[in-house]
């Protein structure tokens, strides 16, 4: 008897848990991502360290859903220009 034939199929929960794992693996984190990337851009451009707070969230938000799209050198520069943007009123 081989160990190939003690083998039981998986099951689709096994299978289903092998596959989410994967894809935790394959994808980065895009809040922490987006996190890292505002920190590194508000060190460079204000000498300070970012610290987030509720203002900022959404703005997080908003970089973190375009780095599904775009590769990280896009989000330095989209961030950049957002920074220098000017702001209208009540925003």
């Amino acid at each position: 008897m081989t160990t190939q034939s003690l083998k039981t199929p998986k099951t689709d929960q096994q299978l289903l848990r092998e596959r989410a794992k994967q894809f935790v693996f394959d994808y980065p984190d895009l809040h922490d991502l987006a996190y890292s990337v505002v920190s590194k851009i508000m060190l460079q451009h204000t000498q300070k360290v970012f610290r987030q707070r509720k203002q900022q969230s959404a703005y997080i938000y908003r970089l973190a859903t375009f780095r599904q799209t775009a590769a990280i050198d896009d989000v330095d520069r989209t961030a950049h220009a957002e920074l220098q943007r000017p702001r209208r009123r009540g925003q």
